[in-house]
């Protein structure tokens, strides 16, 4: 065995007993205060049947979670772990279903939403058409884009020249 595969090997025992300390010590403090992850548990099976959830019930559990990762002193950590199908819960509830999705599919493939970006373009272009309607949208395009930035060839497929 190298010596680098020995370093990734101990560095990953490291981490894995880390981890392993801190859910023992996650374990002893929920079993301090009475468990509060039973109705965690409930509601994802809940959400799992698809019955409705009642806003109140997320918050009760999100506050819950931020209960249990609060110091003796009254601190909070910066970020805590939750269960992601308590995100999932959350995140539709708060979107709604669709817009959920669509930001999660988003995500996973890099992809930021344009559409802001392309009501800037339309509206530069307007008035450049306003000024001098005679104007192609290709040429259009190549003078919004050194006023916005962005491809001409990408906002010439983004604006319309008013009729």
């Amino acid at each position: 065995m190298t010596d680098e595969a020995k370093h990734n090997l101990e560095v990953t025992r490291r981490i894995a007993a880390e981890q392993r300390e801190r859910r023992e010590a996650h374990e002893r403090k929920m079993r301090e205060i009475g468990s509060p992850y039973d109705g965690t548990n409930k509601l994802i099976t809940k959400f799992r049947n698809g019955e409705k959830l009642k806003p109140k019930d997320i918050a009760r559990e999100l506050a819950i979670t931020k209960l249990v990762h609060t110091e003796a002193d009254g601190s909070t950590p910066e970020w805590v772990p939750i269960r992601v199908e308590l995100l999932e819960i959350a995140g539709r509830k708060i979107a709604g279903p669709v817009a959920w999705a669509k930001a999660q599919s988003d995500v996973q493939r890099g992809k930021k939403r344009k559409a802001g970006l392309h009501k800037v373009w339309r509206a530069e272009a307007d008035t450049i058409w306003r000024k001098t309607p005679s104007l192609t949208a290709t040429r259009v395009a190549k003078l919004v884009a050194r006023k916005t930035g962005g491809n001409p060839n990408w906002i010439r497929r983004k604006i319309q020249k008013p009729r």
